[in-house]
């Protein structure tokens, strides 16, 4: 079974490509797989070679980034070690077991159809380009993913939010047991990944709640945060499109602020002629402008079908 759990991950381990390494492998253990790198087990006896030939061998999937492989300055060398441990994957697919033929791999670089310049072999192949923007590494990983492994998968953003609180809360966790800034900067990737590990099995694990409980928890936000969850929601549907949740949320948007500018005004209305109130739906009916809207302590919400 932990074949179909493990991801290789073969990509840079330096500075500046932890910006990208992060979230990366923060995506793939939020989605409860195990990422698997070379760093993890580094036996002096045992040559570094060996250690990534096993590791290959043993995960279902591979993401290989080849975004580092040209030179930094001039008379430097570019980098060999990604394209080379992508050979070794997809050798293995090709030549291995039966159960190493359903090996699935990816490909990131940083800007579409650069790669052939120096892999042309690749032509033809799924390679996904990421501008060395973290939001899009997780987005990418977090969609090839959900489609390799057929499974459930919250929405990039709701595990880009999920990034950012574990990376606040492990900042002020580590803090707390010693580390100083730069320790926290320079933490090791295997325990960082344990970091990881341990903030998911903690933070989404939630016994199932039925939609009267549901509901009650979320009246008992504050009204701010309750907006937050309703968009955090929103974001996690699959089925809609970026342009149609921007449409959908202006729309509601629109609705609560014209529902409380009538009820308001309703109010208004009957407190200064202590008459019943009527509906006032017409232009003519609006407030002067700056008595428009409700102070900021009046309820949103009017009535009992203005559930949010």
């Amino acid at each position: 079974m932990a074949f179909e759990k493990n991801v290789f991950v073969n990509c840079p381990f330096d500075q500046q490509y932890l910006p990208l390494l992060r979230p990366l492998l923060f995506a793939v253990i939020y989605l409860k797989l195990k990422p698997r790198i070379a760093l993890e087990a580094m036996d002096a006896g045992q040559a570094r070679l060996d250690t990534i030939v096993e590791l290959i061998a043993d995960s279902k999937f591979g993401i290989h980034d080849l975004s580092r492989i040209e030179s930094a300055k001039a008379g430097e060398l570019f980098r060999l070690n990604m394209p080379f441990e992508l050979g070794l994957d997809f050798g293995c697919r090709r030549f291995g077991s039966d159960l190493q033929k359903g090996k699935r791999s990816l490909v990131l670089e940083t800007e579409p159809y650069r790669y052939k310049a120096a892999l042309s072999d690749l032509s033809g192949s799924d390679v996904q380009s990421h501008g060395n923007e973290p939001y899009r590494v997780i987005a990418i990983v977090r969609n090839w993913l959900k489609n390799v492994c057929r499974i459930r998968a919250a929405g990039p953003a709701r595990i880009e939010g999920a990034f950012t609180d574990f990376m606040t809360q492990n900042y002020d966790d580590l803090t707390a047991k010693g580390f100083s800034p730069r320790d926290i900067e320079a933490l090791p990737i295997p325990e960082l990944i344990e970091c990881m590990e341990d903030w998911v099995a903690t933070n989404t694990q939630r016994p199932p709640m039925n939609a009267d409980q549901i509901e009650s928890e979320a009246h008992a936000l504050p009204l701010d945060a309750r907006a937050l969850l309703v968009r955090r929601l929103l974001w996690g549907l699959e089925e809609i499109s970026a342009s149609e949740f921007d449409r959908l949320w202006g729309e509601e948007s629109a609705r609560r602020v014209a529902m409380r500018t009538l009820v308001w005004y309703q109010r208004f209305q009957a407190k200064k002629s202590h008459a019943k109130r009527e509906p006032c739906f017409g232009r003519s009916h609006l407030p002067p402008e700056g008595e428009r809207y409700l102070p900021e302590s009046s309820s949103m919400f009017v009535g009992s079908s203005c559930h949010c």
